[in-house]
């Protein structure tokens, strides 16, 4: 069921949608986005992809540019908050970043950036098959970014963490042996699998973690007339199943290979998820 906000916004974008305006009169909707972090990160292309779409469907002129120089996620987010180049940014949600920033409430992965498997060195899949519970696995040390949710969670839940700045360093550290594992979401592990296909990485086969999150887009809290047009564009396709769509094109792949019916599955606490989540409308989350 969607909030009432939510169904205001798909009324308003109807409305809007019929009133008969002179081309000159429809606003351009500017957006910017952080550069990629790294020349062979993909991460963004689906959220992008999504967000064109939507706006494509509402009819509602854009023009889409990146920043001038790439940065880490928490500059991006300062960023936004201090009205800065960044205007729009996708990124996992808490409390923190609900209070500091202004979220369109419709998870952009329908919560699979909270189911998680592991990188691990290819030389490593005899450790976890010997691992007997979940106190055995918390005993090995993972790696996260320095500024993700994830790691925040993670530690919470008792978990042996590292973490480092960049990016490519999390790697770096998996290949070096420096840590054993590095949870990625399912959505992402694969088509980073395939661009270090030449390093000695590999997708480890028998356990998964979860946690209830989300992936949001975000905006400045004052920018309330761009926050409303990307919920309304979003949640169209949402009620039109173009958004399911995309989804299950984008993601089937990546859930078959997953596999986790065959795989043991921690389920974890999430302190941070806001109350605000839209967790009872169960056709934004997976599985639905």
């Amino acid at each position: 069921m969607l909030t009432w906000r939510a169904c205001f916004s798909v009324v308003l974008l109807a409305f809007l949608l019929e009133v008969k305006a002179e081309p000159a009169a429809v606003q351009t909707v500017k957006l910017v986005m952080p550069s990629s972090r790294s020349g062979i990160d993909k991460r963004d292309d689906y959220p992008i992809r999504l967000l064109k779409l939507a706006l494509d469907d509402a009819r509602i002129p854009y023009t889409f540019s990146r920043s001038n120089t790439p940065m880490p996620q928490s500059r991006a987010i300062r960023q936004v908050i201090a009205g800065g180049e960044i205007n729009v940014l996708w990124t996992m949600t808490s409390v923190q970043r609900e209070e500091e920033m202004l979220p369109i409430r419709i998870p952009l992965f329908k919560g699979l950036i909270g189911w998680r498997i592991f990188f691990i060195h290819k030389d490593n899949q005899a450790v976890f098959d010997k691992l007997k519970n979940v106190d055995e696995l918390k005993a090995l040390t993972l790696v996260q970014g320095h500024d993700w949710p994830d790691l925040d969670i993670l530690i919470a839940n008792g978990f042996r963490t590292s973490q480092s700045a960049q990016y490519e360093s999390l790697f770096d550290m998996l290949l070096k042996k420096r840590v054993q594992y590095f949870p990625r979401s399912v959505r992402e592990i694969w088509g980073e699998l395939a661009q270090r296909h030449e390093q000695d990485l590999a997708v480890e086969t028998g356990w998964a973690i979860h946690y209830p999150t989300a992936a949001y887009f975000f905006v400045n809290k004052n920018n309330l007339a761009l926050a409303n047009t990307l919920e309304a564009a979003l949640l169209r396709i949402v009620e039109n199943g173009k958004f399911e769509q995309m989804f299950m094109q984008e993601h089937k792949q990546y859930l078959d290979k997953a596999n986790f019916a065959q795989r043991k599955i921690i389920h974890l606490d999430n302190p941070l998820l806001p109350p605000e989540t839209p967790v009872l409308d169960t056709h934004l989350w997976y599985p639905n």
